[in-house]
């Protein structure tokens, strides 16, 4: 896709719902209708490209019109905002709030992320440059460095996506890996067994996945992890400064690592 503005998308997981369609609006246009069907876990919506403004985005959810079937009453939910591929639902801010629940304390207030059958919802994105809000008021904001965040097998396309539940059939082991491109690191969520021999170095943090939530939280805490290592070097460096100053004609440690001088005897095991 052609950038030639904001790019934006919505993670939606499903649940346990299934046989229904869900619509979605920008500004009383429908831009999308996605079927659910039984297994679908995570629904990553088609892009839209925005210019500076507002959008005032509405999300409803229908029964699909089958005989004998059951109807659930669940939501779904309305997971994170993805904007030019970026995750806007899992900012962390160490000086106010230093945990991932700032999403969820912050970003859906009002219960803005359940979307029940028949019951649409409603938000209002505002886009000025860099500066993206919710609603007029709750700030949104990208972990900084992050380029792209991507769901196995979600790719870059202009359509919806949905990935398929897995963990009903069989546990598995889910790994978070960095890929570092032009524009910036990547981080992508994938599935140990279908890792390749490039992607194993890349590995980062993996736990094997039983459960749904544990998929969803296990994103989350590889987006803090990403978030941690980029801001730990620069919250430290000042006080490393100040203990550890740099001796411009110290080659010491430098020689004793290259072999050119003998590990001090204080310090051999």
């Amino acid at each position: 896709m052609i950038s030639t503005g904001h790019k934006t998308q919505f993670l939606i997981w499903v649940g346990g719902q299934e046989m229904v369609n869900l619509r979605i609006f920008c500004n009383d246009v429908m831009i999308d209708e996605i079927p659910i069907e039984q297994d679908d876990d995570i629904i990553l919506t088609k892009p839209v490209e925005h210019g500076s403004g507002n959008y005032m985005y509405s999300f409803s959810m229908e029964y699909q019109d089958v005989e004998n079937q059951h109807y659930h009453k669940d939501a779904v939910i309305l997971w994170n905002v993805l904007v030019d591929d970026k995750p806007y639902g899992n900012f962390i801010d160490s000086l106010h709030s230093p945990d991932i629940g700032w999403m969820k304390n912050n970003l859906w207030q009002n219960d803005k992320a359940l979307i029940f059958p028949n019951q649409p919802q409603e938000l209002l994105l505002n886009l000025r440059g860099n500066y993206i809000t919710l609603d007029n008021q709750t700030p949104l904001k990208h972990i900084r460095a992050l380029n792209k965040l991507i769901l196995h097998p979600l790719e870059d396309k202009d359509e919806y996506q949905i990935k398929k539940t897995r963990h009903v059939y069989a546990d598995y082991t889910l790994c978070s890996l960095i890929k570092n491109e032009n524009k910036g690191p990547t981080l992508i969520i994938k599935e140990k067994d279908l890792l390749n021999e490039e992607e194993l170095a890349q590995i980062q943090t993996q736990r094997v996945v039983t459960t749904k939530v544990e998929y969803l939280t296990f994103v989350d805490q590889s987006l803090a992890n990403f978030n941690m290592s980029q801001t730990l070097p620069e919250y430290y460096s000042p006080y490393i400064d100040l203990v550890q100053s740099k001796d411009p004609e110290s080659t010491k440690t430098q020689d004793v690592r290259e072999g050119k001088q003998e590990i001090p005897d204080q310090y051999k095991t």
